[in-house]
């Protein structure tokens, strides 16, 4: 009877030992998994994030070169005398260096003043990421204009414009206006009538505009 007693023991031994076997087994499998699986999530965040700064790269080497041709009009060689491409070093406000944007420039065919800018954000720290904006920059036409006048001009009632409105000298708008309405001055003396000097735009539709240095109303009946 002993020996079966210690037969039937060492068996049930066996068995939960099998048992811590097996439940071993399958939570390794499952922690290996999670942790395989936690590895693919933040690789992949970390790709995003890294993908997100190199395009914040490449956008900064375009607002560069539209800084660029607003100082230097014809230049589409970046201040050198080279055919490019272009490469810049980006810093963060800690002046460390975070990556590179590199610019292609095409210059405007005969007759336009369309140029074609392409710049390729790259990370210092994950050269493998690239992102790639590119846009065409152009010199805005006299088209996109209603008016463009190198005097005091007059818009009377019932007058409705839907292009921008430029004097270089003043502007009195008593019409509807969708667009701009610009002037080069700040206040001038409207030939129409006596009196101070009134701003370089303003409207005589009731109520009519206060005088300078008065708060330029705000006039949406007028300017949309």
């Amino acid at each position: 009877m002993k020996h079966i007693a210690s037969g039937i023991a060492h068996m049930r031994r066996g068995a939960l030992t099998l048992q811590i076997l097996i439940f071993g087994s399958v939570a390794i499998i499952l922690l290996s998994g999670f942790l395989v699986w936690m590895d693919v999530n933040l690789k992949a965040s970390l790709r995003n994030y890294d993908q997100s700064r190199a395009f914040a790269i490449a956008e900064a080497g375009i607002e560069y070169y539209r800084w660029h041709l607003a100082h230097a009009p014809a230049d589409y060689k970046d201040g050198t005398t080279s055919t490019g491409p272009y490469v810049h070093n980006y810093y963060d406000r800690n002046n460390n260096l975070v990556g590179t944007f590199t610019l292609t420039i095409t210059p405007p065919p005969t007759g336009s003043t369309v140029v074609k800018v392409r710049s390729t954000g790259q990370l210092a720290t994950n050269t493998s990421i690239q992102k790639i904006i590119e846009v065409r920059l152009g010199i805005p036409s006299f088209a996109k204009f209603a008016a463009v006048l190198n005097a005091a001009v007059r818009f009377g009632a019932g007058t409705e414009v839907f292009g921008e409105v430029h004097s270089n000298k003043g502007v009195r708008f008593d019409g509807f206006a969708r667009n701009i309405v610009e002037s080069s001055v700040s206040s001038y003396d409207d030939p129409d009538h006596s009196g101070a000097n009134e701003f370089g735009v303003h409207t005589h539709v009731v109520p009519v505009d206060p005088f300078p240095p008065a708060a330029v109303p705000v006039r949406l009946d007028v300017f949309q």
